[in-house]
Formats: structure tokens, sequence, C-alpha cells
């Protein structure tokens, strides 16, 4: 009589996730990062990114000068990196 073949399950490959389900977890990690900002980085990410609006177009609506959305828009972007890095094991 054979046995059957016993797996550790550390040796059982994990599947992968299907695209639906990776996408809720692209979005929730994405929603997670947001949340990080301040509600004027916010609007500009919302503005910059989902949007379309150039820096030049949200300095001319906003009557700032081109360099401080720059900054502002460089200042988040840091932010949301540094909260992806956090969530990441070492």
């Amino acid at each position: 009589v054979s046995r059957p073949h016993l797996v550790l399950v550390d040796e059982v490959p994990d599947r992968p996730a299907g695209d639906e389900e990776y996408a809720l977890i692209e979005r929730d990690e994405a929603l997670r990062a947001l949340a990080s900002l301040s509600d004027a980085e916010k609007r500009l990410i919302a503005r910059a990114y989902f949007r379309g609006m150039t820096a030049r177009e949200i300095a001319e609506a906003d009557s700032i000068p081109l360099g401080t959305v720059k900054t502002r828009l460089r200042s988040a972007l840091i932010k949301i990196r540094r909260s992806n890095e956090l969530k990441e094991p070492s």
C-alpha cells in the first residue's frame, strides 16, 4: 500500500491573485497612500493626475506661481512614495 506524498505547507506555492482581486488591492493601497496627504495635496494630485491638468493650468487657475505648484506636487508625490515604502516588508 503506497502512501500519498505529503507536501509541507511552506512548499505550496502561493496562488496569484486574479485580476479583480489585484485591482482591489492596488486601489486600497492607493487610497491609503492618498490618506497620508493633506486636503490641499489631495486636490492638487487629483487635478494633475486624475483630471489631467498641467502644472501651468493649475497655477493659472489658483493664481499662484508655477514653481509653487511644481514644488507642492513634488512634495505630495514624495509623501506617497514614503507611504508605499513603509508598507513594503524589509
